[in-house]
């Protein structure tokens, strides 16, 4: 007797069970990010002790007291090696988190998603896009939530746009671009200032607001990864579930080339007789 996969329908059309196969959970992927936000809010805490000294021998040395030779030298040594390892930081959990939405906009895909605005390879080379990237990441983030309803089998881009996404999807990026500037406002201060002790203090200034608006993105970033990683998780189970109620052969013994029964999709796409 032939073998026949299992279906599962909706108004917009069937789902084969084979096509689960190719669904890879995101949750490893988001552990990284976690792990690498961790690491990170953990050498900005370096630096942002960095700063602090180095703010507080300039406020020194602007008052007039005497700072020595190895002080200054040793505070900014010690900025210098904190730099290094909050942008090691970064990078690891940039390049883990471009990883992880990757997945998840595949996996939206294999899960019964119509193509939204953005492709896999689009979702992360915007990132890179001057200018565009202060926009299209959020755009792709928030598509990638409404795709991952555990509640719609398909869903179209059109259906998907009426759709909410949580308010903590756009304070996490707003704060994150607000952090970017405030930082690259610190490189401007330091090369527009006549006075160096002015400078420095400027400088240090503007890097201890960028430190704490990047606290406040990275704790938003993990609540975003955490609950759309969950998100998709409840769809994955979700379609789990409705294949093991699902029938191991289709209702009709007329079978299109696809395997799925075409009289039983007629019957679906025609309104019920009375």
């Amino acid at each position: 007797m032939q073998q026949f996969d299992r279906w599962v329908y909706d108004r917009h059309g069937a789902y084969r069970r084979g096509q689960l196969e190719a669904y890879r959970s995101a949750g490893g992927w988001s552990h990284a990010v976690l792990g690498g936000l961790c690491v990170w809010a953990l050498a900005a805490l370096l630096s942002f002790v960095a700063e602090v000294g180095r703010l507080e021998i300039v406020d020194r040395i602007a008052a007039g007291n005497t700072v020595s030779l190895d002080q200054a030298s040793q505070s900014d040594s010690f900025v210098q090696l904190s730099a290094l390892v909050d942008i090691a930081a970064y990078v690891f959990t940039g390049v883990a988190f471009l990883f992880w939405l990757h997945r998840v906009v595949v996996n939206n895909g294999v899960l019964g998603a119509a193509p939204g605005r953005f492709t896999s390879r689009e979702a992360v080379g915007v990132w890179f896009i001057p200018f565009a990237d202060l926009v299209l990441p959020l755009l792709v983030v928030r598509d990638a939530w409404r795709a991952a309803d555990p509640m719609r089998l398909h869903s179209t881009l059109e259906e998907r746009r009426r759709s909410r996404v949580p308010w903590y999807v756009t304070v996490w990026w707003f704060v994150f671009v607000a952090a970017t500037f405030v930082t690259y406002a610190a490189g401007l201060s330091a090369s527009g200032a006549a006075n160096p002790l002015l400078a420095l203090h400027n400088t240090s200034t503007s890097v201890l607001a960028g430190i704490g608006l990047a606290w406040v993105a990275a704790l938003f970033a993990m609540v975003t990864v955490i609950q759309l990683t969950r998100r998709q998780e409840a769809k994955a189970y979700t379609l789990e579930l409705a294949f093991a109620g699902a029938p191991s052969a289709p209702p009709e013994a007329e079978v299109a080339l696809t395997g799925v029964a075409t009289a039983h999709l007629q019957r679906l796409a025609s309104p019920r007789e009375a």
